[in-house]
């Protein structure tokens, strides 16, 4: 059996990080080198624009492409009216794309992030449906995932570490645990 090894170290071209939680001065390295940053929401009761213009600067300086997918739009019954509410994200020249995470036809929206060669990185509150996404865009069921508190909408934290997988398109894809603050 082959190992895998590290071959050489890329340098740097972005970065995303953040206050550490708890922490005034130190820094949270969430992710190196991400061509681009999906910002992941849900659409249900949990869904806060404010929160998302809040993300946008947390995400604007790592020097990657920026975008918002907004996920449970099945379950959403006034998603036109959601996705007016984001045209401040959309004046800053980002993307915002309603979707089913669960859907292989909706998440193939996502290909202009996702192909060859590119990596991105996927972040969010928990519950925003980060995972399912990522196993929709694997066509297997990789990651876990769990439903989320019915009276709030609120996620579980059910992914607790990063993974870098390597998706069918050719792209590479960073799952990161559910964002606290």
């Amino acid at each position: 059996a082959q190992r895998d090894q590290i071959l050489a170290l890329l340098p740097r071209h972005s970065l995303l990080r953040r206050g550490a939680a708890g922490e005034h001065y130190r820094q949270q390295l969430i992710a190196a080198n991400p061509d681009a940053v999906l910002v992941v929401a849900g659409l249900d009761g949990d869904f806060n624009p404010r929160r998302l213009e809040r993300y946008l600067v947390l995400v604007s300086g790592s020097g990657a492409d920026v975008g918002f997918v907004l996920t449970k739009a099945g379950r959403c019954e006034d998603v036109e009216a959601r996705l007016a509410s984001l045209d401040a994200l959309r004046a800053e020249g980002c993307a915002v794309i309603a979707l089913n995470a669960k859907d292989r036809a909706s998440a193939a929206l996502l290909a202009p992030w996702t192909g060859p060669g590119r990596t991105v990185v996927l972040v969010g509150s928990s519950g925003a449906g980060k995972s399912t996404l990522t196993n929709c865009l694997l066509g297997i069921e990789k990651q876990k995932t769990a439903e989320v508190r019915a009276t709030d909408s609120r996620g579980r934290h059910t992914t607790t570490h990063r993974s870098l997988i390597p998706l069918p398109s050719g792209g590479w894809l960073l799952d990161t645990p559910g964002m606290r603050e």
